[in-house]
């Protein structure tokens, strides 16, 4: 998207501000944001159909997480 269809929504959010249509500004980059914080926390909750594609949450992910942990906890107590 560029620059001026950007400056032309944010104006056209402003307008509906200005006429009462919604209750506060918000500009198309911050709304674009929160809709992909939301569609993220989507799919790393739940049964949403992308949460296999988050790597996040993959159970080989948590399983190394926790062997590097462990790993890290044995070498500290071996030192003397």
């Amino acid at each position: 998207m560029d620059v001026g269809s950007s400056l032309q929504i944010n104006s056209l959010f402003k307008r509906a501000f200005k006429c009462g249509y919604v209750k506060s500004i918000v500009s198309l980059e911050q709304l674009l944001q929160d809709y992909d914080d939301n569609l993220f926390h989507k799919a790393t909750y739940g049964n949403h159909a992308m949460r296999h594609l988050c790597p996040v949450l993959s159970p080989v992910v948590r399983i190394y997480k926790l062997l590097a942990m462990a790993c890290e906890n044995i070498c500290l107590l071996a030192t003397p």
